[in-house]
Protein backbone atom coordinates (compact mmCIF):
# COMPACT_ATOMS: atom_id res chain seq x y z
CA UNK A 1 0.00 0.00 0.00
CA UNK A 2 1.01 3.67 -0.63
CA UNK A 3 0.01 7.08 -1.80
CA UNK A 4 -0.31 5.91 -5.22
CA UNK A 5 -3.53 4.72 -4.33
CA UNK A 6 -4.63 7.89 -2.77
CA UNK A 7 -6.21 11.05 -5.21
CA UNK A 8 -3.56 13.33 -5.93
CA UNK A 9 -4.77 17.29 -5.79
CA UNK A 10 -2.39 20.14 -6.92
CA UNK A 11 -1.54 23.09 -4.91
CA UNK A 12 -3.16 25.31 -7.51
CA UNK A 13 -6.81 23.14 -7.37
CA UNK A 14 -7.20 23.99 -3.56
CA UNK A 15 -6.16 27.18 -4.19
CA UNK A 16 -9.00 28.19 -6.78
CA UNK A 17 -11.19 26.39 -4.67
CA UNK A 18 -13.86 29.48 -3.11
CA UNK A 19 -15.09 29.26 -0.24
CA UNK A 20 -13.47 26.02 0.41
CA UNK A 21 -15.95 24.38 -2.69
CA UNK A 22 -13.39 21.96 -3.50
CA UNK A 23 -16.25 19.53 -4.72
CA UNK A 24 -16.16 21.88 -7.86
CA UNK A 25 -12.38 20.68 -8.05
CA UNK A 26 -12.19 16.99 -7.32
CA UNK A 27 -14.05 14.46 -5.31
CA UNK A 28 -14.42 15.40 -2.16
CA UNK A 29 -16.33 12.10 -1.04
CA UNK A 30 -12.84 10.72 -0.03
CA UNK A 31 -11.36 11.50 3.37
CA UNK A 32 -7.76 11.81 2.81
CA UNK A 33 -5.64 12.86 -0.45
CA UNK A 34 -1.97 14.15 -1.71
CA UNK A 35 -1.27 17.29 -1.70
CA UNK A 36 1.39 17.92 -4.64
CA UNK A 37 3.25 20.96 -3.95
CA UNK A 38 6.15 22.31 -5.98
CA UNK A 39 8.90 22.73 -3.00
CA UNK A 40 9.32 26.03 -4.33
CA UNK A 41 5.83 26.94 -3.17
CA UNK A 42 6.37 25.61 0.73
CA UNK A 43 5.00 28.29 1.83
CA UNK A 44 1.63 28.03 0.65
CA UNK A 45 0.96 24.86 2.22
CA UNK A 46 -0.01 25.69 5.81
CA UNK A 47 -2.68 27.64 3.95
CA UNK A 48 -3.88 24.61 1.87
CA UNK A 49 -4.05 22.27 4.78
CA UNK A 50 -6.32 24.20 6.40
CA UNK A 51 -8.76 24.69 3.77
CA UNK A 52 -9.11 20.85 3.23
CA UNK A 53 -9.57 20.27 6.88
CA UNK A 54 -12.42 22.72 6.90
CA UNK A 55 -13.75 20.55 4.65
CA UNK A 56 -12.55 17.25 6.92
CA UNK A 57 -10.20 16.20 4.14
CA UNK A 58 -6.94 15.20 5.02
CA UNK A 59 -3.85 15.21 2.85
CA UNK A 60 -0.07 14.01 2.81
CA UNK A 61 2.29 16.44 1.32
CA UNK A 62 3.93 15.45 -1.68
CA UNK A 63 6.84 17.60 -2.46
CA UNK A 64 7.81 17.92 -5.50
CA UNK A 65 11.10 19.11 -6.97
CA UNK A 66 11.95 20.18 -10.35
CA UNK A 67 14.67 22.42 -11.74
CA UNK A 68 15.30 24.98 -9.38
CA UNK A 69 16.86 23.86 -6.13
CA UNK A 70 15.85 25.55 -2.93
CA UNK A 71 18.27 28.02 -0.89
CA UNK A 72 20.13 25.63 1.06
CA UNK A 73 19.12 28.70 4.28
CA UNK A 74 15.75 27.75 3.76
CA UNK A 75 15.74 24.22 4.68
CA UNK A 76 15.62 24.45 8.39
CA UNK A 77 12.52 26.67 8.07
CA UNK A 78 11.03 23.79 5.55
CA UNK A 79 11.80 21.34 7.84
CA UNK A 80 10.30 23.13 11.02
CA UNK A 81 7.05 24.09 8.79
CA UNK A 82 6.96 20.31 7.64
CA UNK A 83 6.93 19.42 11.52
CA UNK A 84 4.31 21.64 12.33
CA UNK A 85 1.90 20.64 10.23
CA UNK A 86 2.95 16.61 10.47
CA UNK A 87 4.20 16.37 7.33
CA UNK A 88 7.88 15.43 7.46
CA UNK A 89 8.08 12.13 5.75
CA UNK A 90 11.11 10.06 4.73
CA UNK A 91 9.70 10.37 1.28
CA UNK A 92 9.91 14.39 1.51
CA UNK A 93 12.93 14.40 3.01
CA UNK A 94 14.76 12.46 0.35
CA UNK A 95 13.13 14.94 -2.26
CA UNK A 96 14.86 18.02 -0.47
CA UNK A 97 18.44 16.20 0.75
CA UNK A 98 18.50 12.78 -1.40
CA UNK A 99 21.13 14.23 -3.25
CA UNK A 100 23.26 14.48 -0.17
CA UNK A 101 22.84 11.15 0.80
CA UNK A 102 25.70 8.62 0.30
CA UNK A 103 24.94 6.42 -2.55
CA UNK A 104 25.51 3.54 -0.21
CA UNK A 105 22.60 4.95 1.67
CA UNK A 106 20.06 5.38 -1.27
CA UNK A 107 18.41 1.86 -1.23
CA UNK A 108 17.78 1.09 2.42
CA UNK A 109 16.57 5.12 2.52
CA UNK A 110 14.28 4.19 -0.31
CA UNK A 111 12.73 1.40 1.06
CA UNK A 112 12.36 2.62 5.08
CA UNK A 113 10.22 5.49 3.33
CA UNK A 114 7.89 2.83 1.41
CA UNK A 115 7.41 1.44 4.61
CA UNK A 116 6.51 4.79 6.71
CA UNK A 117 4.14 5.66 3.98
CA UNK A 118 2.02 2.81 4.01
CA UNK A 119 1.34 3.25 7.78
CA UNK A 120 1.41 6.88 7.65
CA UNK A 121 -1.24 6.29 5.28
CA UNK A 122 -3.18 4.09 7.15
CA UNK A 123 -3.19 6.39 10.04
CA UNK A 124 -4.17 9.22 8.35
CA UNK A 125 -7.36 7.67 6.81
CA UNK A 126 -8.39 6.21 10.30
CA UNK A 127 -7.86 9.54 11.70
CA UNK A 128 -10.22 11.04 9.17
CA UNK A 129 -12.40 8.49 8.94
CA UNK A 130 -16.24 9.61 10.54
CA UNK A 131 -16.34 5.92 12.41
CA UNK A 132 -13.12 7.27 14.48
CA UNK A 133 -12.60 10.97 14.47
CA UNK A 134 -14.88 11.72 17.20
CA UNK A 135 -12.60 9.90 19.43
CA UNK A 136 -9.93 11.88 20.34
CA UNK A 137 -8.38 9.12 22.47
CA UNK A 138 -7.47 7.14 19.50
CA UNK A 139 -3.64 7.28 18.90
CA UNK A 140 -3.53 7.62 15.11
CA UNK A 141 -2.41 10.84 15.35
CA UNK A 142 -0.19 10.58 17.84
CA UNK A 143 1.63 7.77 15.66
CA UNK A 144 2.20 10.60 12.85
CA UNK A 145 3.14 12.90 14.92
CA UNK A 146 5.81 10.59 16.75
CA UNK A 147 7.33 9.17 13.49
CA UNK A 148 7.82 13.59 12.18
CA UNK A 149 9.46 14.32 15.40
CA UNK A 150 12.03 11.72 15.06
CA UNK A 151 12.48 12.45 11.49
CA UNK A 152 12.64 15.85 12.32
CA UNK A 153 15.16 15.40 14.88
CA UNK A 154 17.50 13.22 12.35
CA UNK A 155 16.99 16.01 9.58
CA UNK A 156 18.14 18.53 11.14
CA UNK A 157 21.19 16.86 12.47
CA UNK A 158 21.68 15.33 8.71
CA UNK A 159 21.46 19.07 7.48
CA UNK A 160 24.05 20.22 10.05
CA UNK A 161 26.22 17.21 9.59
CA UNK A 162 26.21 17.41 5.52
CA UNK A 163 26.82 21.62 5.15
CA UNK A 164 30.09 20.72 7.51
CA UNK A 165 33.40 21.07 5.72
CA UNK A 166 34.57 17.62 4.30
CA UNK A 167 36.64 15.32 6.43
CA UNK A 168 37.18 11.85 7.89
CA UNK A 169 35.46 12.32 10.94
CA UNK A 170 32.42 14.23 9.93
CA UNK A 171 32.40 11.49 7.30
CA UNK A 172 32.30 9.08 10.38
CA UNK A 173 29.60 11.67 11.66
CA UNK A 174 26.99 11.24 8.92
CA UNK A 175 27.94 7.52 8.80
CA UNK A 176 27.25 7.15 12.58
CA UNK A 177 23.99 9.48 12.32
CA UNK A 178 22.30 7.33 9.15
CA UNK A 179 22.68 3.51 10.47
CA UNK A 180 21.43 4.63 13.78
CA UNK A 181 18.57 6.68 12.64
CA UNK A 182 17.62 3.32 10.29
CA UNK A 183 17.90 1.28 13.32
CA UNK A 184 15.49 3.03 15.48
CA UNK A 185 12.99 3.01 12.12
CA UNK A 186 12.35 -0.15 12.94
CA UNK A 187 11.28 -0.15 16.26
CA UNK A 188 7.20 -0.82 16.25
CA UNK A 189 5.12 1.82 17.58
CA UNK A 190 3.78 1.09 21.12
CA UNK A 191 0.32 0.77 20.67
CA UNK A 192 -0.38 0.09 24.00
CA UNK A 193 -1.27 2.71 27.25
CA UNK A 194 1.85 3.15 29.53
CA UNK A 195 0.04 1.51 32.36
CA UNK A 196 -1.15 -1.45 30.02
CA UNK A 197 -0.65 -4.58 32.05
CA UNK A 198 -0.32 -2.71 35.54
CA UNK A 199 -2.55 -3.54 38.17
CA UNK A 200 -4.57 -0.74 39.83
Amino acid sequence: MSTEALPKVQLAEVERSPNLSLSESFDTTVSVVQLAVNVLNWEKIPHALCTLRASNIGAIVVLELFEDEIDDSLMPSLFAMLRDWDQLSLDNFLVLCGGYLPPESQAAFEAEAKIEMRWVREWMMASFDERFYRYPSLPWKKFIRKIVSENYDFAMRFWELALSPSSEDNKRLMEDHLKLFLVMKKKAVCIFPKNWGRSH
